[in-house]
């Protein structure tokens, strides 16, 4: 799952195992022909505003408004 803005996607897509997914949901940039001979899947989730978004959830996770559940 790719958070970083900029070209840490296709800086990343080198090191996709094969068959890998990979899921972004800062947007598109750099060259993203590498995941294609690891015939790799890419998923691109568009926020509107994602930054604004994106800080105020981390707000919440800060102040332990929101809670994870993971199951053993």
């Amino acid at each position: 799952i790719n958070t970083v803005p900029g070209p840490a996607l296709a800086q990343a897509l080198p090191l996709l195992a094969e068959n890998g997914r990979v899921v972004t949901v800062t947007g598109i940039a750099g060259d993203l022909n590498a995941a294609i001979p690891k015939r790799g899947t890419l998923n691109f989730v568009v926020l509107e505003d994602a930054a604004r978004r994106l800080t105020a959830l981390g707000r919440l996770i800060e102040r332990g408004q929101v809670r994870v559940p993971v199951a053993k």
